[in-house]
């Protein structure tokens, strides 16, 4: 990663020009996208509390309910409401984030404190 790095400065370096330009393009347009999309946001989320606190509705279960809804054409023989199969795949992602998180941890306890940081393990 260390030479793609320096091959990339390199390249910068051998036309500048180009790279202020490329890098005001991308700049500009990043900016522009994320405050558009912020105020498109804002003013849609303002609207829809609004008009759920209007009719008395809890605003996490309505987008819930619209959000698997919009999952139907995705699903293959499932309901959007068939909270077993949806149970079933909260479980199995929350037994993978555990085991994602408990592997490496496992395999840094079992390295010496004194060794490790001259190792890469």
């Amino acid at each position: 990663m260390l030479k793609d790095l320096r091959f990339a400065i390199r390249l910068l370096l051998k036309s500048p020009g180009f790279a202020a330009a490329a890098i005001a393009a991308i700049a500009l347009g990043i900016g522009a996208n994320t405050t558009v999309l912020n105020l498109v946001k804002r003013e849609r989320l303002v609207l829809m509390l609004e008009h759920f606190r209007a009719q008395h509705l809890d605003p996490i279960s309505v987008s819930a309910f619209a959000g698997a809804r919009s999952l139907t054409a995705l699903l293959y023989r499932v309901s959007p409401h068939d909270f077993s199969t949806f149970g079933l795949v909260a479980v199995a992602l929350g037994t993978i984030a555990l085991l994602a998180s408990y592997v490496p941890a496992a395999r840094v306890m079992r390295a010496d404190p004194m060794i490790a940081p001259s190792h890469n393990i």
